[in-house]
Order: structure tokens, then sequence, then C-alpha cells
């Protein structure tokens, strides 16, 4: 009996001591994994959300029809955001100048290419002003200066440009051309020769021009023109005389003549289809010169 309950006894103990061992090797095995566990949902967490940041970029549209790319890194609610460029380059935008903010998706690219895929404020607007809007076609109006000879005979005048018209290649240079009309009043004289008479003359000048233009962007609603055009003009004499025999008016009308035009500008940008336009030229038809300084809108397309 007594060896009969050791045999028995001894299967027993292994058999307690064997879940013993098991029990605290499991137990040791469950509280590392869930160890593990926690320090990899540590670690993971937030390189995937840095991982999901990072494949995303801000794009800001403004009212103008400027687009900015970056990212936000700061926004206060109906005030204004601040956004840094891939350069590095931060800048602050109130709300009011914002039409819409969203996100892109950002392909996984060298960092060569990340590099160029990243712009700075001033290339977006380049891009949005001069590749989106290429071009303008307006109308002006101002004062006509007469010039040299002209001016001892002649009063300021008004200046049309009815055809005020640009065309970027590129940032930089472009074509233009204009259709402007120039009328002055000649100041009376009263000339005595045999008899006393009185004459007064009015003079119209107009031509059609075309040229190259140079751009000066300076910023994303400011840009600076020059241009030189050629082209021809023809000018309209009417002159009326008052003498002791009455009213005698006569028309001369001159040929078509060689004209030219040396101007520079502003092209103010108000609207993503709007501009405002400031011109000072030196208009050259023949011997007649004027100073015309005009304003007008323009269409951006």
């Amino acid at each position: 009996m007594p060896l009969t309950k050791i045999s028995l006894t001894v299967p027993t103990l292994f058999l307690l001591l064997q879940n013993l061992v098991l029990g605290t090797t499991y137990t040791k095995l469950y509280f590392f994994m869930k160890k593990l566990f926690l320090i990899l949902l540590v670690a993971v967490v937030p390189f995937a959300v840095f991982s999901q940041q990072a494949n995303y970029k801000d794009i800001v549209e403004l009212k103008n029809g400027s687009i900015i790319k970056g990212i936000i890194i700061e926004q206060i609610p109906n005030k204004q955001i601040k956004m840094q460029t891939g350069d590095g380059n931060i800048f602050v935008f109130e709300m009011n100048q914002i039409s819409k903010i969203k996100k892109e998706i950002v392909k996984n690219t060298s960092p060569a290419q990340s590099d160029n895929n990243h712009k700075t404020v001033k290339e977006e607007e380049l891009n949005q002003d001069n590749s989106a809007n290429k071009g303008y076609i307006g109308i002006s109006l101002g004062a006509a200066i007469p010039t040299g000879d002209a001016a001892d005979i002649f009063t300021t005048g008004a200046s049309i440009a009815i055809f005020d018209f640009g065309y970027y290649f590129n940032q930089n240079i472009g074509i233009a051309g204009k259709i402007f009309g120039n009328i002055y009043t000649g100041n009376k004289k009263d000339i005595t020769v045999g008899e006393i008479y009185t004459e007064d003359t009015k003079l119209t000048v107009g031509g059609i021009m075309a040229g190259l233009t140079a751009v000066i962007p300076a910023s994303r609603q400011l840009e600076f023109l020059a241009r030189g055009l050629v082209g021809v003009g023809k000018g309209q004499a009417t002159v009326k005389t008052v003498d002791v025999l009455g009213t005698h008016t006569e028309t001369i009308e001159g040929d078509p003549e060689f004209s030219y035009d040396l101007g520079v500008g502003l092209k103010f940008n108000v609207g993503q289809h709007t501009a405002v336009l400031a011109n000072f030229d030196y208009i050259g038809v023949k011997d007649f010169n004027s100073i015309n300084i005009t304003a007008g809108i323009a269409y951006r397309f």
C-alpha cells in the first residue's frame, strides 16, 4: 500500500509541478507579449501619423487666383493662417484673402524631385498670373499732352486706347498692341492780315501699333510693364475761320505715317480675370509727338 501511494503520488506531483512551471511561464510570456505590444504600439502609431501627414500637403487658393502649396503650421479660426512652403519660408494670410483650402497627396519622390515640387509663394504667383492668365485686353482713357512745336498750337487733349492688349510668352517677355486716338483743341488766335479774323483748330490723331513688352512681376498682384511699339498713324485737322465774311470750315486730312510708342506702365491684378492699368506713353506720328497718361481696366485671360 505505501508503494502504491508513492507511485500514485509521483505522477501527481510531477503534473502539479509541470502545471506550476508552465503556468508561470505562460504568465510571464503573456505579460512580456503585452508589454512588447504596447511598446510597438507607442512606437508605430506616431510614425504612422507622421507618415500620413508627410504624404499630404496643404493647398491654399487665394481670391486673386493664386495657388500656394505648403503646410499650414498655425490657424486662427475665422482670422488667419500661417503657412510654411517647401523652402522653409513662412507666410501669413488673412482669411478674407482665401477662397479655398484643401489637401493634395504627395507622391514619394527623390529629394531633388521633392525640392522641385515645392515652390515658393512668388513662384506660385508667377505660375498663376503668367501661366493661367497669360494675357489681357482692355481699354484706357486719359490725357494727351502735346510736346515740341505742337505744344504752342494745341492744348492738352484727351486720349483713348480702345484696344490695349498684351500676351506673355513667359514671366518676363511678351507682345503688346494698341489702337489709340487723341483729340486736341488748338489755341484760338486773332490774326491780322488785312482783316482781323479768328482761327480755331481741332486735331485728331490715331493709329494702330504692335511690338514687344517686358514684364517685371513685383508681387502676385502688381506687375511693371515696359513696351516698344511701331505701326501706322494718321492725323486730321479741322480749321474753322471766322472773319468779316462769315465762318469757314476746312478739313485737312493727313496721309498714313510711321508711328511709334515708347511706354511704361503698371498692371494691378484685382481678380483672377480683372486688372487695372496705368500707362505713361511717349507717342510719335511723323513730326507730331505727345505724352499720353492713361488708366483703364482689362480682362485677364
